[in-house]
């Protein structure tokens, strides 16, 4: 696990080069109406069959934060309006998990911040363990062509999907890197594309 202060410049470098670098569908989104204050959010599709504990690892190791929890309707709307952007369906993993992985399917669920469990937003039916086994971990729905865009689903957390499975990122910037952030990339953003910030 990186030491605090490195996590904190590495994350603004990470943050400054994507959105520079990155595609319009691609590149991280700000919300500025969280009640801690701004966070950006990333859709990141990995090559290959990826689970959730392999794409948590890839969020905390090479992009120095984690996967994205959603406690509130409006930050799951900005969460949804993000996939949206995406040119076909698609089903992100969040930093929800169910502990013990053998409760009811509704209960025992938990965020990987230690935040309260008080706001869902489950498709009809949700959660059901419908694989064979537990679904121990959480799943959102998004993309154009969605009929399910921003509804949660229970899945498998060490299972394999196949299907066009990604992850949420949410960076949460220290003040510090916020500054680095808003002053080395920002500047470069007004000159290419209008920032695209979401209430």
């Amino acid at each position: 696990m990186m030491k605090p202060h490195r996590m904190t410049l590495r994350v603004a470098v990470c943050l400054a080069v994507t959105v520079c670098a990155s595609s319009v569908l691609a590149a991280p989104m700000l919300w500025n109406k969280h009640p801690d204050g701004p966070r950006w959010y990333e859709y990141i599709h990995l090559d290959g069959d990826q689970n959730w504990y392999t794409c948590r690892e890839y969020a905390i190791e090479q992009l120095g934060h984690d996967l994205a929890t959603i406690t509130s309707s409006q930050e799951n709307a900005f969460v949804t309006a993000l996939l949206n952007m995406q040119p076909e369906p698609v089903t992100a993993w969040l930093g929800g998990f169910q502990e013990p992985a053998d409760s009811a399917p509704a209960e025992n669920w938990h965020w990987i911040t230690g935040e309260p469990w008080v706001y869902t937003n489950w498709w009809p039916g949700e959660p059901n363990d419908a694989e064979a086994g537990n679904e121990d971990g959480l799943s959102i729905w998004g993309g154009q062509g969605s009929d399910r865009a921003g509804y949660w689903n229970d899945a498998k957390r060490d299972g394999y999907n196949p299907r066009n499975y990604g992850f949420v990122i949410e960076y949460i910037p220290e003040p510090a890197s916020l500054a680095l952030l808003l002053t080395g990339s920002l500047g470069i953003l007004s000159r290419r594309r209008q920032p695209r910030s979401f209430e």
